[in-house]
């Protein structure tokens, strides 16, 4: 019996990662986002509060 040859590589991706319009989770306005997981655009990223790793005002506004 011949067993299958596993690779140790990692697995291609079942789709590319194509850029998409997505509105940024910090400032509500819409961004190209590159990938699935990128939710905040460079803007907010680069602020000041962001780097100092501040809750988002969305985040800090309890639901009443």
């Amino acid at each position: 019996m011949i067993l299958p040859h596993y690779s140790k590589l990692k697995p291609e991706p079942e789709r590319e990662h194509d850029p998409k319009v997505r509105n940024c989770l910090a400032c509500r306005q819409p961004f190209t986002s590159e990938w699935a997981g990128e939710r905040i655009c460079p803007k907010c990223k680069h602020s000041s509060s962001w780097r100092m790793g501040s809750l988002p005002q969305w985040h800090v506004h309890s639901k009443k």
